[in-house]
């Protein structure tokens, strides 16, 4: 992967060190998140100069030379010149980029919930397209034949997610319901035999008591 030097004003590939901690700096989108420090030097989104990613991969697989470019609501598509490196252009590589439109807004204070919304609809958009259940336009972008721009209506993918997700929602709520109220019934049934094993270790010990009793007052009758 790839992410920004801030201070060294370079694209620099990483390698190795914690993977959790390079993707942070890879994706860290400038003005939206502060820089990630790598080696005591903050880096930023590695889409700076490497809008694709591939500046960290030698080459390209001799079983495959088409490199797909996914993006959201892009007003400008980049020629394919414009979009990858040199050296891929040189082996014949063929580029596709989805634009996905439609999608809801994702900010940092809706990742929880509108994140996993906005994924759900891009990756029901691209399988119901995949299987041919919905339109979509396919345009070449310049005159190379070398890179194919497909466009996705997400609208209408992202209305069923919403559906679905208020669905998941309310059975989310009614289990919780349903599990709350078992708790609530469990509860009740201990404390109910609580009681009553309360109950009876009082009268079992009263027994005791009044057997006691009665012992020593059937030995003071025989004393006497």
């Amino acid at each position: 992967m790839t992410a920004y030097d801030v201070f060294g004003f370079s694209t620099r590939i990483i390698h190795n060190g914690d993977i959790a901690t390079n993707m942070c700096a890879s994706c860290c989108f400038p003005g939206l998140f502060q820089p990630v420090y790598l080696n005591g030097r903050p880096h930023i989104d590695g889409g700076v100069f490497d809008s694709l990613g591939l500046m960290s991969l030698p080459n390209i697989p001799t079983t495959s030379k088409l490199i797909v470019n996914v993006v959201m609501d892009a007003l400008r598509i980049s020629s394919i010149e414009d979009s990858i490196p040199t050296i891929f252009l040189e082996q014949g590589a063929i580029l596709l980029t989805i634009v996905l439109n439609g999608l809801c807004l994702v900010h940092p204070f809706n990742m929880d919930s509108k994140g996993r919304e906005s994924y759900l609809s891009a990756k029901m958009a691209l399988d119901r397209a995949l299987r041919g259940e919905v339109e979509y336009s396919m345009q070449e972008c310049g005159d190379s034949q070398r890179h194919w721009v497909v466009y996705l209506d997400c609208e209408n993918s992202q209305t069923l997610v919403a559906d679905e997700e208020a669905n998941r929602l309310l059975d989310t709520k009614h289990l919780a319901a349903i599990v709350e109220s078992k708790a609530a019934v469990t509860e009740a049934k201990n404390k109910s035999s609580t009681k009553k094993n309360r109950a009876s270790n009082k009268k079992s010990k009263y027994s005791v008591t009044k057997s006691r009793k009665r012992g020593r007052g059937g030995s003071a009758l025989i004393m006497k």
